[in-house]
Formats: structure tokens, C-alpha cells, sequence
């Protein structure tokens, strides 16, 4: 008689009911648990190496310790483009980096959960399959037990080899090393790195230092039409070439002015269906790129500009970083200074009856379009502030005023000055209102102006000058940005407002010049008339000043040097040679930049600096 064998001899569990599926389903559990716990694994390291780089400063990728030191040292070398250009680089990288890990994150944690409920399941199945959940029947046969037994291994192969692949995947998807930088931030590194953190810093742009050493906006850094350096040409001829140190073309039409970064000088011009941006060597005047603005989405027909001001009247702007360009068909597009195009959107079409022509300004690296169109009952206008780097609304704030033809200027009337005290101050029919840059929230307003402004605000002296064209000019003492004093009108004048060309002043005295040639001089304490004089000439163009010298250029090109000072005193005259000079004037270090109507000069002695 041959003996039974033993209850729970191995050999025999492939003849029990269920013997083979319960083993399968033990191999997938311990394939699940293995894939879970290598995720776990790669993951929990990456989590490491994460809050390694990073804390105790913050997780945000933008707050690493190697983009803190390098902002330091920009800090203490303003200029410094080979600085400049690490900075992009290691920013690049960083969130390249953290993004990566963010990605391989959430497919980690997917993988994570179903290889838990794998597990799960499977052993649930083992378990029961001891009870009889599993199919139950005569016992199979060696040939049945051989292709259950195969079938379980083929699930734990299967599931083997997708727990191996996950693993590789993670680990080869993992970031490049991390870039040199401090091991480890330390006290001061870290408290500049969460100043540096906020909102408003997350990608590079210049410091204030280096804004006024160019000429960055409409009428330079501030507006104020006030070069940083005393030394300016004073003598030239465009007919001879004398202090003509270069002349060229502007390819399409624009009433722009130039702006000047280092030693690039960068205009635009359009036409009704092209919209182009320049970039000329400021030393030599060679065109170093032109582009055009492109993939920007239009509906409806195209847009017809009024001829007095047309398609490109408004002056670009750069925070040092990027160049930004605005056209009279709401088209506003973004370039690096290679002259990619990093990105183009359109605003619409403003409704305005002479065209738009407000120029751009910016804020650390934000540029700000002051976008005032219809009147005040129609409600169309608004400021906004969109992100250098990409495009997108920061934010928008609605106005409660009509269409104005005004750039806004950014002042600083607190005594601690800085970021937190910045104002963004705006003129336009009926009011002029200032607002937080940071958020666009308003700080105060003052009801004085009417229609059709034209003129830009300027901050001179504690106050600002607003002027309601052909009228008054008003000297406002600006409120508080905590609303601890309200703005309130220091001063009014009534002779001599022009309509067109903004005011420029020393911070002692103001000017005002009239499109007819009328300039007069104003005390900027009390307002008190100090001269008055003809110029000859129609003039479109603002003035400007260089150390002591006033310059007015009137639109047959012929510029007027006047002294600076409490009282009229002519200093000579120089003919351009070209006609159609409605820009005004762009400096730099012993440099003047005009536009005329075809072309632009770069006018100077040979050998002087360049911006």
C-alpha cells in the first residue's frame, strides 16, 4: 500500500484546488511590494537631495543658494554682463531642475499607488484563495499545474521587469548635477535670498545704479529727460559731417525715440502690416539685428493709424535684461539682446482718435503699458503689468479715465526711497493717478486735468509736474503710499504750456517749451516765473538737459543750446541736416542720439565714450 503524503508537502501544493493561482498570486504581491519600495526609494532620495539644495532657504527653485550669490555679486558689480549672463544661465537651470523633479515626482507617486494597490490586491487573493475564493475543481493534472505555473511566472516576469524599468526611468531622468555653487547658504546669504525671493525678483533685470547710466525709457531713467553725465556734444554739422560720428537708416517709419543700453541703441518702426525692432551699435552705428515682430494673432481688418502719429510712435524700453516694443495696434512683443523674440501678444486695438502713442516703462521685470482709450464713460482703459520674461498679465487695473497720450513715470517721494516707496504716477483726462507698482492698487489721486493730455508727469524736486495742454501746469506734492498724507497741489502756472513736449528740470528749475518755440522757466518751489524766450522753429521733439546745457531740437533738425541756469543765456545752434525730428533726444557719455525722418545719428567727437 503506498503511504499518503503529508498534509503540507510542497510537491503536492500544485494538486490542491487552487494551490497554482495562489502561488501566482503571491509572486505578483512580492513583484508589486518590490516595485513599491525601489519608487519608494528613488523617491524619498530625490526628496533629499531637494530639501539639501534648498533648505532651510525655501523649496521655491528661484531662493538656491547659487542664484542668491551670484544676485550679491551683481549687486556690488552693477554692469558686470559677463555676471549678467551667468545669472540667466544658472536661472535656466535651476528651474529647468526643479521642474524635472516635479515632473518625475508626481509619475513617481502615480507609480507608487499602483504598485501599493497591486500588492494589495494580490495578497488579498492569496489570502483568500486559502479560504476558497479562488477557483476550486478536481485537481488539475500535470499538464494544467505546468501551465498554471507558467502563467504565474509570466505575471511575476512581467511585473519584475516593470519595476526594473520604472527604477531605470527614474534614475535616468534624473536632473543634471547640480550646478557649483555654496554648499550651504549662510546667515547673510540667506536673508538677502528671501528678500530676493520675493514675487517680483524672480528673474534678473538690472539695478537702479545702472538704469541711470543708460538711457532705458522714454526720456532716460526717470523720464525727467536728464542725462546721467555733465559732457554732451555741443557743436555739430550735418552737412559737413562734422560731430557726425555715424548716420543709419531706419528701415520703416517711426516717431519713436531711441533708447540706449550699454552700447546698443534700439528704435522701431511699422508700417500698417509689419511692425520691426533695430538694434545699431552705438559706436559705429552698424545695424547689429533686425526683426521683426512675429506669431501675434490679429482678427479683423488691419488697422489704420492717423498719419500724425502712426504705427510706431511710442518709444521702446528695457529693464537691462530684455527690450520691449509697443505698437498703435496694440501688438507688444519682448526680445533678448541677441534679438530672439521671446515672446508677442496683442492688447486690441486702442480706441483712440489720434493714435496711440504712450511709450513703455518698466519695473524691475515688469513692463508697464499705461493703456488709456475712449473716454472715461466707456470704461475701456487700464494699466498692466506683464512679465518680461513671458508675456502674461501680472496685473491689470482699470482706469477711470479717458484716452491720454502720456507715459507714466515711476518716483520714489518718500524719504526712506527704494522699491517699497516707488509710485507709479499717471496723467490723463480727468485725473492724475498714482499706484502701487508692485500690485497696481491705487495710492492716491488728484481731479485737475481735462482733455487730450499729451505731456508726460515729471518728478522734479519733491513734486510732481502734471500739465493740462495750452492751460496749467500743477506742481503736486505727492501723498504717502500708506495714506498717512494726501496729495495735494503745491502750485499752478498759466503761461506758456505747450500741448506736446514734456517738461525738464534740474530739480531748481523746470522748463516748459510750446510746439510754437515759446520756452519758459519756473522756480520748482514756488512756481515763480524766472525768463522767458523765442526760439525759432515748430517743435514736437521734449528737451533735454546735460550738465548745464539745455537742448531743443525743433523738427527741421536744428537744435538750440541754452544754459541751464536762472537766466536765458544762448550757447549756440547746430543744424542736423535732415528734417522730420519729432523723437527727442537720447545721451550717454559725451553722446547725443537723434532720430530724423529717415534715419538716426549718433553725434559726438571721435574717441568719446560710448553709453
Amino acid at each position: 500500500m503506498t503511504a499518503a503524503p503529508m498534509e503540507n508537502s510542497p510537491q503536492d501544493e500544485p494538486s490542491r484546488p487552487g494551490g497554482v493561482w495562489r502561488r501566482a498570486a503571491g509572486y505578483t504581491a512580492l513583484a508589486a511590494g518590490s516595485l513599491v519600495l525601489v519608487v519608494a526609494l528613488v523617491l524619498a532620495t530625490d526628496a533629499r537631495q531637494t530639501l539639501h539644495r534648498t533648505w532651510p532657504i525655501d523649496l521655491r527653485p528661484l531662493d538656491a543658494p547659487e542664484l542668491t550669490r551670484l544676485r550679491q555679486q551683481l549687486r556690488q558689480s552693477p554692469g558686470n554682463e559677463a555676471l549678467t549672463q551667468e545669472i540667466r544661465a544658472a536661472d535656466e537651470r535651476v528651474r529647468r531642475d526643479y521642474f524635472r523633479r516635479i515632473d518625475r515626482a508626481e509619475r513617481g507617486t502615480y507609480l507608487l499607488l499602483a504598485g501599493a494597490a497591486a500588492a494589495v490586491i494580490s495578497l488579498r487573493l492569496a489570502a483568500q484563495g486559502r479560504r476558497g475564493w479562488l477557483p476550486q475543481g478536481p485537481a488539475p493534472g500535470l499538464k494544467q499545474w505546468r501551465r498554471g505555473l507558467h502563467w504565474g511566472r509570466l505575471a511575476v516576469t512581467v511585473l519584475a521587469a516593470a519595476a526594473g524599468g520604472a527604477a531605470a526611468l527614474t534614475l535616468l531622468s534624473k536632473p543634471p548635477a547640480e550646478v557649483p555653487a555654496a554648499e550651504k547658504a549662510g546667515p547673510e546669504e540667506r536673508a538677502a535670498a528671501k528678500a530676493a525671493g520675493d514675487q517680483q525678483q524672480r528673474r534678473s533685470f538690472a539695478a537702479v545704479e545702472e538704469m541711470r547710466r543708460n538711457w532705458p525709457r522714454f526720456r532716460g531713467f526717470g523720464g525727467l529727460g536728464v542725462s546721467a553725465y555733465p559732457h554732451a556734444p555741443t557743436n555739430w554739422d550735418g552737412a559737413s559731417g562734422r560731430g557726425i560720428l555715424w548716420k543709419a537708416e531706419a528701415p520703416l517709419p517711426g516717431q519713436n525715440s531711441p533708447i540706449v543700453w550699454d552700447d546698443k541703441v534700439l528704435l522701431s518702426g511699422a508700417t500698417q502690416t509689419q511692425r520691426e525692432v533695430y538694434c545699431y551699435s552705438a559706436q559705429t552705428g552698424e545695424m547689429l539685428w533686425r526683426r521683426a515682430v512675429s506669431g501675434i494673432r490679429h482678427e479683423g481688418e488691419p488697422y489704420e493709424a492717423p498719419e500724425d502719429t502712426g504705427y510706431a510712435a511710442s518709444t521702446m524700453a528695457t529693464d537691462g535684461v530684455r527690450a520691449y516694443a509697443i505698437f498703435a495696434n496694440g501688438d507688444v512683443a519682448g526680445f533678448d539682446w541677441a534679438g530672439k523674440q521671446l515672446w508677442g501678444r496683442n492688447l486690441g486695438t486702442p480706441d483712440s482718435v489720434y493714435g496711440y502713442a504712450t511709450s513703455l516703462t518698466t519695473y524691475q521685470d515688469r513692463v508697464l503699458i499705461q493703456l488709456d482709450q475712449g473716454d472715461a464713460e466707456a470704461g475701456k482703459s487700464a494699466l498692466l503689468a506683464l512679465d518680461g520674461a513671458t508675456g502674461r498679465t501680472v496685473w491689470r487695473t482699470p482706469r477711470p479715465v479717458g484716452s491720454s497720450w502720456t507715459t507714466p513715470v515711476i518716483v520714489y517721494p518718500d524719504e526712506a526711497g527704494g522699491p517699497a516707496a516707488g509710485q507709479l504716477v499717471t496723467a490723463s483726462d480727468p485725473l492724475v493717478i498714482a499706484y502701487d507698482p508692485e500690485q497696481g492698487r491705487e495710492l492716491w489721486r488728484l481731479d485737475c486735468l481735462g482733455a487730450d493730455v499729451a505731456p508726460s508727469p515729471v518728478y522734479a524736486g519733491g513734486l510732481v509736474f502734471a500739465l493740462q495742454p495750452y492751460n496749467k501746469i500743477f506742481a503736486i506734492r505727492p501723498g504717502t503710499s500708506d495714506g498717512s498724507r494726501a496729495a495735494a497741489i503745491a502750485w499752478t502756472g498759466n503761461e506758456r504750456i505747450p500741448d506736446v513736449c514734456s517738461p525738464v528740470s534740474n530739480g531748481e528749475l523746470i522748463w516748459l517749451l510750446d510746439s510754437g518755440g515759446g520756452v519758459i522757466c519756473y522756480a520748482v518751489a514756488n512756481g515763480q516765473q524766472v525768463w522767458k524766450a523765442d526760439l525759432e522753429g515748430e517743435f514736437a521733439a521734449s528737451p533735454g538737459i546735460a550738465g548745464d546745457r539745455l537742448y531743443a531740437t525743433n523738427k527741421e533738425g536744428v537744435t538750440y543750446l541754452m544754459a541751464a541756469g536762472r537766466e536765458f543765456r544762448a550757447l549756440g545752434q547746430a543744424a542736423l541736416g535732415e528734417s522730420g525730428v519729432t523723437a527727442s533726444p537720447a545721451f550717454g557719455d559725451g553722446r547725443l542720439y537723434l532720430r530724423a525722418k529717415k534715419n538716426l545719428y549718433g553725434i559726438g567727437e571721435s574717441g568719446t565714450p560710448s553709453p
